[in-house]
């Protein structure tokens, strides 16, 4: 088989001693002045835009915990568009562009820092849209403990608003494009000039939950610093409906090194789907300060179905009708309705073929089953409840039980006043019967046993289920060899058109005592329908002895991905020191895994996280994840796909 081979690393970020500079996007998210900005990339695929003619945009940041120095040329890069109603009959455009760093108060009040020169940009026919660089040279100011950093971007010199030009402006229109990941526009910001650096980092800081749950983020904290620090960390959310929890708030962080903390951000019980909560986290320590932005967002509701047996084991007499309860579970959030199938191969009665649950609540379902006159004692069958939902068809859960025929002696009658003459007849009958399996026991033994440790199997239409069956003759094994014994072995059963079952041999021979595995195997066409079963008896006949039977049940499902992990740990596991640990996942299944997060945890916390890896069907990764040991670690690796809702 062919296998494709994806190798993934993911490898200490490091930052250099006095690499100052910080990049500001700017974002669509109200701040306490004009919009935000912050360290966070877009990730949006359409740009929002701010019309310049209608009045100046401003951006600002969080509020700096420490006071904070910028030393340096502070440049702005933003896309503008020039619009004309007839970009093809105004075959040059110019628009005059201003930028100046401002000091914004905790009250509001907006001081310049430092303002750019006036920038000409020239747009010539259709293309409308520029994207340049505005320099703030040699800006030399501390912010303030409290306060924030912000930008305002204007027009300069506006011909529109002076007559007769001014009969034209409601066919010009300038516009500031931001907050995508193709129109990124942005500010970049030489900061912490003193002292090295202080740098936070946040693998995945976009996380969705459910209302009233709670997401851990984990923070990576640097230290370029000339120094070990202490490292302090703050959050700028101050509602009361939102829950933000940094634990530790402080850490030590050794020159050179880095070290971990993590927040936890709960939703509010009543939160909807589209709420979300944008914050800024703060780390401030001697050597610098740095920032990190956090999303979190209220997921979409989902559908979800649970089935449990409540009886696993049953048995039943020929003719009987066997009730088995099963357990149908809404586990989604939404209400729904499910409709329910059995698999069985002998005649089945549902209570009801569809329920309506409201989220969290279930309901039992009971299956009759009618066991037929002539099955043979000891004989098993399986019992399958799959629900699926009505709204989703890619949720679905099902759950089995089974059914064993037993024989059992009916009880002698109760006697009369006196004795009947057909009893005693009866009772002769018995004793006789009783005399001769009596006799016939001495000479016979059990010449067969059988096993399969997995007697259901659920595949793709097209993949082939193969089970492994151990067949031991388990007589005494005696010199002459009288008790070795051929065994010749078939298929029966309910098995569809064009399906397949087939096993490695037709017969063996095996001594007393000895054992061999018969490999079954069965493949449906790959145009089956999800609906069709199959219920194989591997049948075995000795050549002396009773035959003997084992049922084996075949459902169909749709594609899947089958994930297996193996790892190893590189690195003393000593407080303080850095390990690697190295996870290879290989993907069994028949379908591509498209989203796998592969977390470490340690002690129940998550230390770091690699996600968006993609795995082909037939194919493996391998993923080297770097994390700072414990003085106890009890280590967890997490693989999982990731499923859009």
């Amino acid at each position: 088989m062919k296998r494709a081979v994806l190798l993934l690393s993911l490898l200490l970020i490091a930052i250099p001693v006095g690499a100052q500079n910080v990049n500001y996007y700017f974002h669509d998210t109200d701040s306490a002045v004009g919009k935000l900005m912050d360290s966070s990339h877009p990730t949006a695929g359409y740009p929002a835009y701010i019309n310049l003619d209608e009045g100046a945009a401003i951006w600002s940041s969080s509020p700096f915990s420490s006071d904070t120095k910028i030393s340096g040329d502070v440049s702005v890069t933003v896309f503008i568009e020039a619009f004309f109603l007839k970009p093809d009959a105004m075959p040059i455009q110019m628009r005059f562009i201003k930028v100046t760093l401002l000091d914004i108060t905790p009250s509001g009040n907006m001081d310049p820092i430092a303002a750019s020169k006036v920038t000409p940009i020239i747009f010539i026919s259709n293309n409308t849209v520029k994207h340049p660089t505005i320099i703030i040279n040699n800006v030399d100011y501390t912010i303030p403990q409290g306060d924030s950093l912000g930008i305002k971007i204007e027009k300069a010199i506006n011909l529109m608003s002076y007559f007769p030009f001014s009969m034209l402006s409601p066919f010009f229109a300038t516009y500031i494009l931001y907050d995508s990941r193709d129109e990124c526009s942005f500010a970049e910001i030489p900061i912490n000039m003193t002292g090295g650096g202080i740098s936070l980092e946040c693998y995945d800081r976009e996380e969705s939950v459910k209302p009233g749950e709670s997401v851990d983020y984990g923070i990576m904290i640097y230290n370029t610093g000339s120094s070990d620090d202490v490292v302090s960390f703050s959050h700028n959310y101050n509602g009361n409906e939102w829950k933000v929890e940094i634990s530790p708030q402080s850490v030590n962080v050794k020159r050179g090194g880095f070290n971990y903390t993590t927040v936890t951000v709960t939703a509010p019980e009543d939160a909807e789907p589209g709420d979300y909560l944008n914050i800024t986290i703060t780390g401030v320590g001697s050597n610098g300060a740095s920032s990190v932005w956090l999303n979190t967002s209220i997921a979409p509701y989902s559908y979800g179905v649970s089935v449990t047996a409540k009886d696993s084991e049953k048995t039943g007499e020929p003719g009987d009708k066997v009730n088995f309860t099963f357990n149908v579970k809404n586990t989604g959030d939404l209400t729904d309705t499910y409709s329910l199938g059995v698999t069985c191969v002998w005649d089945t009665h549902l209570s009801e073929n569809n329920i309506t649950l409201e989220p969290g609540k279930s309901k039992d379902v009971v299956v009759a089953v009618d066991i037929p006159l002539n099955a043979s004692n000891g004989t098993v069958q399986l019992v399958v409840l799959t629900a699926k939902s009505m709204n989703d068809n890619t949720k679905e859960s099902s759950a089995r039980a089974q059914l064993t025929v037993i024989y059992t002696t009916p009880p002698a009658p109760e006697s009369g006043g006196g004795i009947n003459p057909g009893y005693i007849l009866v009772v002769i009958g018995v004793i006789f019967l009783i005399v001769i399996a009596a006799y016939l026991s001495k000479i016979s033994v059990k010449s067969i046993e059988l096993y399969c440790d997995e007697r259901m199997k659920e595949i793709s239409p097209g993949r082939k289920a193969e089970f492994l069956i151990k067949l031991k003759n388990p007589m005494d094994r005696v010199k002459d060899g009288k008790n070795r014994i051929k065994y010749r072995i078939g298929i029966e059963g309910s098995i569809p058109e064009r399906w397949t079952a087939k096993v490695d041999r037709d017969e063996l021979i095996l001594d007393g005592g000895e054992e061999a595995e018969i490999r079954l195997t069965v493949q449906p066409p790959s145009d089956a329908s999800y609906d069709e079963w199959a219920s194989v008896d591997l049948v075995v006949y000795p050549s002396k002895g009773k035959s003997e039977r084992l049922n084996l049940l075949i459902t169909l499902r749709e594609p899947q991905p089958l994930l297996e992990t193996s790892y190893e740990h590189e690195g003393e596991m000593e407080e303080g020191n850095k390990v690697i640990t190295r996870v290879k996942i290989e993907n069994e299944g028949d379908a591509d895994a498209d989203n796998v997060r592969v977390s470490i945890l340690v002690n129940g916390k998550e230390k770091n996280r690699v996600e968006g890896i993609r795995i082909p069907a037939g194919g493996y990764v391998e993923v080297s994840i770097p994390w700072i040991a414990e003085e106890e670690n009890d280590v967890e690796v997490r693989v999982e796909e990731i499923r859009e809702e």
